[in-house]
């Protein structure tokens, strides 16, 4: 019986889907980065729409990101998801 964690059921770094998930948030259906800002309320309200489209323990993943950071969706982007 193997006791490590499923890094596949928490939106990470280490996560296969990871960069098409930092992708979309920054994109312009939620955050919507662009030269002159973007789009952020100060919580989780984009990344919790996000992380329902995928296969992931959503609450996890967002204990993951505060853990890291990741305050609220712009965050997210910025803390979690480190330089592009």
């Amino acid at each position: 019986m193997n006791d490590s964690p499923n890094i596949a059921l928490i939106m990470s770094p280490a996560h296969p889907q990871w960069s098409e998930f930092l992708n979309a948030l920054a994109g312009p259906e939620f955050c919507n980065f662009h030269n002159n800002g973007w789009n952020c309320h100060g919580d989780h309200r984009y990344a919790k729409q996000l992380l329902e489209r995928f296969d992931v323990d959503v609450e996890g993943s967002l204990a993951y990101f505060e853990e890291n950071g990741g305050y609220c969706d712009c965050e997210i982007v910025f803390n979690v998801g480190g330089p592009s």
